[in-house]
């Protein structure tokens, strides 16, 4: 008994840890730190207090050599958890669950197996039902983008959202609610599976279904457009997500060009005449003149169709209106038909 005081003893007279003990003259300054009454001080490696470290938000830890960290209060710091640990300190709970909802997520929600959930999204072209495959995980952002890209004024094209409801129990879409400076050039419809759409979007999906919202982007001229929709669910995780919508409408630009001359492209007054074009003059003088021609020979005119707007040009053909026998359109070499590209 003797011998473990006396070992007690020495170990308090050199310091905890023993770190350079010895000779008090051949001490370590500021090996290490103490801590009083909720202050740190600093020590030599011999247990001589010495000049103040700091203070402490939270007290001194359970062996009086630091501040305690995390702070731990009396009362759990649970935010919005209502079950499981406290997420600062991890020792003390912030509830249990009871029937009907026995069971605490990782978010510290009580929930069930026949709870809703919302994991699964997809925006396609068409109104088919995805494969679960095709499918793609809700961003943490919560928040979804559908893009139309460019198309065409006065056209009308659709994108189709699907919510997969991937829980055991009926996920409700509370509310649908487009921001208010949303283009007037979108318009939405939703429905469950294949049933029809409607603009009354409060509606139950099932476990295994999907919510299909419809957007119609139906632009009536030319400009970028964009907004956004709101939708609310009855769920833990991703209980909101914003849908944004852009768009932007453009009108195809054909230019329709041929040297500004009378008579054949071979002869020297064509050859170097300048282009004339659609635009630069009134509709009935955008004439291509062949001139006078002897029988039995022919005329030869170059019309070249140039693609001066934002988006690829399909020309399928030429069609020649109110003509006599006499004329003809030769396409051999003209990529007709088929796409020019923008410019």
């Amino acid at each position: 008994m003797a011998r473990f005081l006396f070992a007690l003893l020495l170990t308090i007279s050199c310091g905890w840890p023993l770190i350079g003990c010895g000779d008090e003259n051949n001490c370590t300054p500021n090996a290490r730190t103490i801590c009083k009454d909720g202050v740190t001080y600093w020590a030599d490696s011999c247990g001589k207090q010495g000049d103040k470290a700091g203070d402490c938000e939270c007290g001194c830890n359970a062996y009086f050599t630091a501040c305690k960290t995390p702070c731990c209060l009396a009362t759990p710091d649970c935010g919005n958890r209502e079950c499981g640990l406290d997420p600062v300190c991890g020792t003390m709970s912030c509830g249990t669950c009871s029937e009907p909802t026995p069971d605490c997520n990782d978010q510290g929600q009580c929930e069930s197996e026949a709870n809703p959930k919302l994991e699964y999204f997809h925006v396609g072209t068409t109104s088919d039902t995805p494969v679960l495959a095709d499918m793609a995980e809700l961003p943490e952002t919560d928040r979804i983008s559908i893009d139309f890209g460019l198309v065409d004024a006065g056209t009308v094209n659709q994108r189709y959202l699907f919510l997969r409801n991937s829980g055991q129990g009926s996920l409700e879409l509370l509310s649908l609610v487009p921001d208010p400076a949303i283009s007037p050039d979108f318009f939405l419809g939703c429905r469950v599976d294949h049933g029809p759409f409607a603009t009354d979007c409060a509606l139950s999906i099932i476990p295994g279904s999907d919510l299909v919202i419809e957007v119609i982007y139906a632009p009536t001229e030319a400009g970028a457009d964009s907004g956004s929709f709101t939708l609310s669910f009855n769920v833990n995780e991703h209980q909101t997500v914003i849908v944004d919508l852009l768009g932007e409408a453009v009108t195809p630009e054909i230019q329709v060009c041929f040297a500004d001359c009378v008579g054949a492209e071979s002869d020297p007054a064509c050859a170097g005449a300048d282009e004339l074009c659609n635009g630069q003059v009134d509709r009935d003088q955008f004439v291509l003149a062949f001139g006078d021609a002897d029988m039995e020979n022919s005329i030869e005119r170059v019309v070249t169709v140039r693609n001066s707007g934002q988006r690829a040009l399909d020309v399928r053909g030429v069609v020649l209106g109110g003509y006599n026998s006499q004329f003809s359109v030769d396409l051999s070499g003209s990529g007709i038909p088929g796409d020019s590209p923008a410019k």
